[in-house]
């Protein structure tokens, strides 16, 4: 009996530890991709004002909140509600301030998260004159040491571009070939990314893909 309590003691431990794990994990990524697509959008909005206004058109205070809503909604992946709330949005200062609430399922329970972000017409950088170096590394072709990578490809990209294409690469030993790609420089992450998974990033720094040999 006192063996019985002792294990049921440990499974309900190792299943609060789980869960404990996978919240704050889960938290963080949300964060990360509100925050950049808050970003995104914000700059979108801001790059769009900026181009109107050069072209002698006025954006209205509606037109400004609409257009950031709907980039900032067809960017986001996660499953969540998003309530979006403007706290400013002067289309004569070049002023947006938001507030963004996602309401999503943890384990057990609904979990929120909050972000705010202000930009400010003035601090606007025209994304067509930002350029981010793209690198992806792999062995040699007549490689002996698949652990050893080197460059194979580098191009600039502009900031919230996307990459096109990926390079071709292959191998004298027709045995070894690319799983995907590990990001081991700008947001480094332990995901193995496909191509197609590659393709849908937003560039926002400069980022170096590492091959993953099979």
């Amino acid at each position: 009996m006192k063996n019985a309590i002792i294990a049921m003691i440990m499974f309900i431990v190792m299943i609060l530890t789980v869960v404990s794990i996978n919240t704050v994990n889960t938290r963080t990524t949300r964060k990360n991709e509100i925050d950049d697509n808050i970003s995104a959008a914000m700059e979108h909005s801001m790059k769009t004002l900026y181009e109107d206004k050069a072209n002698g058109i006025t954006m209205t205070k509606e037109e400004l909140k609409d257009d950031f809503t709907k980039d900032f909604l067809s960017s986001v992946e996660s499953d969540a509600e998003y309530k979006i709330e403007f706290k400013a949005a002067d289309v004569e200062k070049g002023l947006l301030s938001v507030r963004i609430t996602a309401t999503y399922r943890q384990v057990f329970w609904d979990a929120h998260i909050v972000r705010d972000k202000t930009l400010v017409f003035d601090d606007y950088v025209d994304p067509n004159t930002v350029f981010y170096k793209i690198t992806f590394k792999a062995p040699k072709y007549d490689a002996t040491d698949y652990s050893v990578m080197d460059v194979r490809a580098e191009f600039s990209i502009n900031k919230n571009g996307h990459i096109q294409e990926l390079p071709d690469i292959t191998f004298a030993d027709v045995n070894k070939s690319i799983k995907g790609w590990k990001i081991t420089e700008g947001p480094v992450s332990n995901k193995v990314y496909t191509e197609t998974e590659i393709k849908e990033l937003r560039v926002q720094q400069d980022i170096t893909f590492s091959a993953v040999i099979e």
